[in-house]
């Protein structure tokens, strides 16, 4: 579904920015003390048309082309995340026989459906992976600049919403029998470390006061509940 992509893209950022605010306000934040927020939002187009470039083999040029650079380096510390198919041999065997019938001739009309059918999965797969990365990446790449180290800005990053490539031990056999419960599981962590921190140390001033991430989700909740009232 087209929309997908849209909406999709419409919930990471909310969840993402909040999540890095909540990061770099709480005092036991992954970059506590940094202010990048504002920025990731500012390069989040920019490094999605970097990495839609990169994924479909396109070179651009300029500042773009420094954003593809950033995420080669993205890539190779681990940061990025998204759905990936581990096959067995078996299933490994059959696509690489299906991609030798292909360049091998056949009939001409069923090779070009398939040409026509890998080349749109390619093209959706790429596409939301942009989608997906890029409030990631940008994030990885301005807690860098604010002199955070590549392995902590990776692992923000990968962790900023819901990280595919994690699951534990028995995460498989739980989304066969509930639907998602790998999002939700981390979803709802997020979730308890945004909002259920609490500031400072007991007896201190700043005990127990909202941060600033606490204060943008109270609101939204606020007008979540005002907009359906």
């Amino acid at each position: 579904s087209p929309e997908f992509v849209v909406s999709n893209f419409s919930r990471d950022i909310q969840t993402a920015l909040l999540n890095l605010t909540s990061e770099q306000t709480a005092e036991d934040g992954k970059i506590a003390g940094e202010k990048i927020a504002a920025k990731t939002l500012k390069d989040t187009g920019t490094a999605i048309r970097a990495i839609n470039a990169s994924l479909k083999g396109k070179a651009l040029e300029g500042k773009a082309g420094e954003w593809q650079k950033h995420f080669d380096q993205f890539r190779a510390d681990g940061a990025k995340t998204g759905w990936f198919d581990m096959k067995d041999i078996d299933g490994q065997v059959q696509d690489i026989e299906k991609l030798v019938k292909m360049a091998s001739g056949g009939p001409i009309s069923l090779n070009g459906l398939r040409r026509a059918f890998r080349w749109t999965t390619d093209w959706v797969e790429n596409t939301n992976s942009a989608i997906e990365n890029g409030v990631r990446l940008s994030a990885y790449v301005n807690a860098i600049d604010a002199g955070v180290s590549r392995e902590k800005a990776a692992s923000l990053a990968k962790n900023m919403t819901v990280n595919f490539n994690r699951r534990g031990e028995v995460g498989t056999a739980l989304n066969a029998f509930f639907m998602f419960a790998n999002a939700s599981i981390q979803g709802t962590n997020n979730f308890v470390r945004t909002l259920g921190r609490l500031n400072g140390r007991k007896g201190d001033p700043m005990w127990g006061r909202m941060n600033k991430a606490q204060k943008i989700a109270a609101g939204m909740a606020v007008s979540g509940f005002m907009l359906s009232l």
